[in-house]
């Protein structure tokens, strides 16, 4: 095409334009007779129902699409050039319990491409045991074991994380000790040693009051109170319920601190909000976003300037939804997952490896999680876009649904008495508890598909659980003899009690000595983490562990065209638990079916064919295998309404079908079989 026609080229004129209502009525023309709403729309667990097509009318009114990267309300990000100057932060979390290897792990990672030092801290580093632990996380005793943990690492160059509970202000001034022995100023310290007081079973808002006036004053880059968001989506929630709940608890914590004397501009900066990244890859991005708006309206509503609107996001992939078979398909989950929270513009981000649902990260497992980010970055180029989401009719409809949503929540727990005693009264754990049923109900039915597990189930797949390496770990714990009576003097000056902490440490105190001088008895509160494959991973686990598998013989009845459908449906139904199969090339005749069912002596049967032909099949099928010395179980692959209560009484004793629940459907077949569950 030459420059002169290409320059006469007018779409508009060569195709007719057509209205929404048009297009809408030639789908409805397409569908035979099928209800446009039922099929077209669907329902999502945040209580948004998606639409087929979205236009410029679904955002008409809304007060921030004039907005840009870098504007307030900072939903397209808080930067004006996006990761155009400055990436995303690679924050890989490492877990490993011993402080020597830790700092190993560490060091080879940063040479290959890791941005920050974000690391867990072992769960039982405050319990005075003594005795080895399997628990991942760095355990921390005294100043010698962060000083192991973090030689050669150079934090002036990047940011280090530690999240957790109140406890986090002894790793603060830890931290303050450390980089007094090594000379750093405190100033460069960058990241977050952060605590979120809805991790303690009493928050504890003196504590963490204390902490972010010291931050303020020595390392005001150092984020020292954590909104994690992230367990809410381990035990269920929707998008919805997690923006709901992190608005809610940041709504709690600025109300405790402003009371204490803190000033909305001083405190806002210091606030680190840790986001869940599922599979749901629109709706990922929208909740990115929404929260960042629902934070900047939040902070405008106590009268924080536009800088304090701005919100750090760490972004971690779900672990609700990985599987424990067929762990590869985990990786393609963690690669929607981490794409989405690219495109929503997180501060910083970690991927699970594919496998951690089995076993601690190994080198190749680890390097996969981090390669995902750097293939993001250098080879998908989205560190050259800015706001590459902006401007999609559907995310920013999305984005204004979640917000409206959650907002309402949010008010709604307010008047109710607010977040604190939305979480001490059950009432979040009850709203948890019934949403993850939902979520793991569709699961085990089948109708919200996950592959490898529900579905395409590898029959040659066995669940291998590894255990932690346990850490070379002295067996006691012995007193160090520090003086801590000008700790004791200190309490009530946050400038006194930082210098006498720091002191302790540098004169080899303990965690365990310290925690009890301040009085810190770490009670946690309990969220339990869920995954929704969890019960049919357990159901196929139970199988396996039996000594020989419980067979189940498909009858498949006809020529290959009339039984294919039903019998490709029935293996991966039962398939799904583990159950053992056999699935012949077909039968001509019930004789020869009911022949080769008394040779093969499974415990159970499943007739596959049409149900034309099951009108002659069910009947003679039904009567001659209920004669075998050893009668199976009978199950029939459909459900032919009519004729339900008369393939009953000839025999049939369970029907499998698209609407059955599969894995409630295995148990009965199991029950049945004598199995106790």
């Amino acid at each position: 095409m030459d420059s002169k026609t290409k320059h006469k080229l007018d779409l508009r004129s060569e195709f007719e334009l057509h209205s929404l209502e048009e297009w809408k009525q030639a789908v409805i023309d397409s569908l035979k007779g099928a209800d446009f709403d039922k099929v077209m729309r669907t329902k999502t667990y945040e209580g948004i129902t998606l639409k087929p097509i979205y236009t410029r009318e679904d955002l008409q009114g809304k007060p921030w699409l004039e907005s840009t990267a870098g504007q307030a309300p900072y939903l397209r990000g808080s930067d004006a050039d996006g990761f155009t100057q400055q990436s995303w932060t690679v924050a890989q979390r490492q877990d490993e319990p011993d402080a020597a290897e830790l700092n190993s792990i560490l060091l080879h990672e940063l040479q290959r491409g890791l941005g920050a030092a974000n690391i867990k801290i072992n769960p039982d580093t405050l319990k005075a045991k003594g005795d080895n632990s399997d628990a991942r996380g760095l355990r921390l005793d005294t100043l010698k074991d962060l000083s192991k943990a973090l030689k050669d690492v150079e934090l002036r160059a990047i940011p280090i994380m530690m999240l957790g509970n109140r406890s986090m202000i002894l790793l603060q001034s830890m931290l303050y000790a450390w980089a007094d022995e090594t000379g750093m100023s405190l100033d460069k310290l960058t990241g977050a040693v952060a605590c979120d007081p809805f991790l303690d079973q009493v928050p504890d808002y003196d504590t963490l009051y204390q902490m972010q006036k010291m931050s303020k004053k020595h390392s005001p880059q150092l984020r020292t109170i954590l909104l994690d968001s992230y367990k809410y989506e381990a035990m269920g929630a929707s998008a919805t319920e997690e923006l709901a709940y992190f608005i809610s608890a940041a709504h709690n914590i600025l109300k405790e601190l402003i009371q204490r004397g803190a000033k909305i501009d001083d405190i806002a900066p210091s606030f680190v909000l840790k986001l869940s990244l599922g599979s749901n890859f629109f709706m990922e991005i929208a909740k990115i976003r929404a929260a960042r708006m629902l934070w900047a309206e939040l902070i405008k509503t106590y009268g924080g300037n536009e800088e304090s609107q701005k919100i750090h996001i760490h972004a971690a992939t779900s672990s609700f939804n990985k599987s424990r078979y067929d762990v590869w398909v985990n990786m393609l989950r963690t690669t929607t997952e981490s794409f989405a929270g690219v495109v929503g513009m997180v501060d910083s981000m970690e991927v699970s490896a594919f496998d951690s649902t089995l076993k601690p990260a190994d080198e190749f497992s680890a390097r996969i999680a981090r390669n995902q980010q750097l293939i993001l970055d250098e080879e998908s180029h989205f560190s050259k876009v800015i706001d590459p989401a902006g401007g999609c009719w559907y995310i920013e409809s999305l984005v204004a649904e979640l917000c409206d949503l959650s907002w309402k929540k949010m008010q709604a727990i307010e008047t109710a008495g607010g977040f604190e005693k939305h979480v001490d009264s059950g009432k979040l754990y009850e709203e948890l508890k019934e949403l993850a049923r939902r979520r793991i109900d569709m699961v085990n039915s089948r109708r919200d598909v996950k592959v490898g597990v529900n579905m395409f189930a590898n029959p040659q797949d066995t669940l291998d659980l590894a255990t932690a390496k346990t850490p070379a770990k002295k067996v006691a714990i012995t007193e160090s003899g520090v003086d801590l009576s000008e700790l004791n003097a200190s309490k009530d000056d946050v400038d006194k009690l930082f210098e006498a902490l720091i002191k302790a440490w540098q004169q080899g105190a303990t965690i365990q000595e310290l925690a009890k001088a301040l009085g810190l008895e770490i009670q946690l509160r309990e969220y339990p983490r869920l995954r929704n494959v969890q019960e049919v991973e357990a159901l196929r686990q139970t199988i396996e562990a039996m000594p020989q598998k419980p067979v189940i013989h498909l009858l498949n009845m006809g020529k290959v065209l009339d039984f294919k459908a039903r019998a490709d449906f029935s293996s991966a139904f039962f398939q799904m638990s583990g159950f053992e199969l056999i699935n012949p090339a077909g039968y001509e005749s019930c004789e020869a079916a009911i022949q080769a069912a008394a040779e093969s002596k499974a415990k159970a049967v499943c007739i596959c064919s049409t149900d034309a032909l099951y009108e002659e099949l069910v009947p003679t099928l039904c009567q001659g295998l209920k004669k075998l010395e050893h009668a199976p179980i009978i199950i029939l692959a459909g459900y032919p309404k009519d004729k339900v209560e008369s393939y009953q009484e000839a025999g049939v004793d369970v029907f499998i079908h698209i609407r059955a629940n599969a894995y409630e459907t295995n148990k009965e077949i199991l029950s049945k079989m004598g199995v106790e569950l």
